[in-house]
């Protein structure tokens, strides 16, 4: 009986695991050649330049992505809130979205927060709801994917 018990703890316990796992991260692929960072905001549209303060901030990291490859990515550091909270809270305080910002990590490295504001240079950024999310498997890339270019997304030109 004893045997039993244990394997319903494991069961449960592995069960409850994945689904926090869900919970916690969006797996981010860059796909790229360059090494990128990417931050994260509640505020858009009202102040959608913050996210880029934040990621060019040098105390405030961001989470870097080298080329080809990918990291799980959560919504702070030192905070233990799941993905959906934050998408609800965009919804109670704007409008159900949040920015993505992809920057490269040369840009962080510049220094210059005024003309990156000025000149909006950014790699891409993604305006996501929590169904969003959801239907892409919470998995996102850079550059994007066809999935992706049907949401909300903006996409620096090519020069």
């Amino acid at each position: 009986m004893k045997h039993f018990y244990y394997v319903l703890f494991v069961i449960v316990f592995l069960s409850i695991s994945c689904q926090r796992n869900k919970d916690f991260n969006i797996l981010f692929e860059n796909l790229s050649d360059n090494r990128i960072c990417i931050g994260w905001d509640v505020s858009y549209p009202v102040d959608s330049l913050n996210v880029i303060a934040k990621i060019m901030d040098p105390i405030n990291p961001c989470f870097e992505i080298n080329p080809h490859s990918q990291e799980n990515i959560w919504q702070g550091v030192g905070k233990k809130l799941s993905w959906y909270y934050i998408f609800n809270l965009s919804k109670s305080n704007y409008n159900g979205y949040v920015s993505f910002t992809i920057m490269d990590k040369e840009i962080k490295n510049c220094g210059d927060l005024e003309k990156v504001q000025k000149e909006y240079i950014v790699l891409a950024r993604y305006d996501l709801t929590i169904a969003d999310i959801e239907d892409l498997g919470w998995r996102l890339t850079y550059p994007p994917s066809p999935e992706l270019n049907k949401r909300s997304i903006w996409i620096k030109p090519k020069s």
